[in-house]
């Protein structure tokens, strides 16, 4: 079966300080500012058609400096919101030369190891993609069921030296072979 690959789009952007604001899960108190819709409304919506996220990040300090992320969900319709993935990222060597969205001037670096040590993705083995190579790393879920995405960053949250701002971008691939296998 043939891949079809989507944009990438802007998840978070620039962040330089912790927003783990984030306590009450109910369906309704999904934050207003920072998450995308992958529904038919929200602006990102090829990634609606796909079977699996892409989650890249990068950011701003020295190789090795490390930050915490968690992935938060809503589902179709109601219920709570969920944490589709929690873990640490560590910047790795390679250059961030323009923002990959906005192709404006940056000076970052690509994370080049992702960890998942909690959430839901946790249970069903989600796969990182060239991690701890000094390239770009990626996240890959499933994005069955998932209709609103958010990502929160804790700076300190990292296991070693903070990085100083981090940016992740989301895409999405359809199909069953190469990045969109199982």
């Amino acid at each position: 079966m043939k891949q079809f690959e989507m944009p990438w789009y802007n998840l978070r952007s620039a962040v330089s300080s912790d927003d783990t604001a984030l306590t009450t899960f109910d369906y309704d108190s999904w934050p207003a500012a920072g998450p995308i819709s992958l529904g038919p409304d929200g602006g990102q919506e090829r990634l609606g058609d796909a079977g699996r996220l892409l989650v890249a990040f990068f950011g701003e300090n020295t190789a090795d400096f490390t930050a915490a992320y968690k992935l938060f969900i809503r589902r179709k319709m109601n219920g709570p919101i969920l944490l589709l993935a929690a873990g640490a990222l560590t910047l790795g060597t390679q250059a961030v030369t323009k923002h990959p969205i906005t192709k404006e001037a940056d000076s970052g670096l690509w994370v080049d190891t992702i960890t998942v040590t909690g959430g839901l993705a946790a249970a069903f083995s989600p796969t990182i993609l060239d991690s701890a190579n000094n390239r770009i790393a990626l996240l890959r879920v499933p994005r069955e069921g998932i209709l609103d995405l958010y990502c929160e960053i804790d700076l300190d949250g990292g296991a070693g030296t903070q990085m100083t701002k981090l940016s992740a971008i989301v895409s999405g691939v359809m199909g069953l072979d190469g990045m969109g296998a199982a």
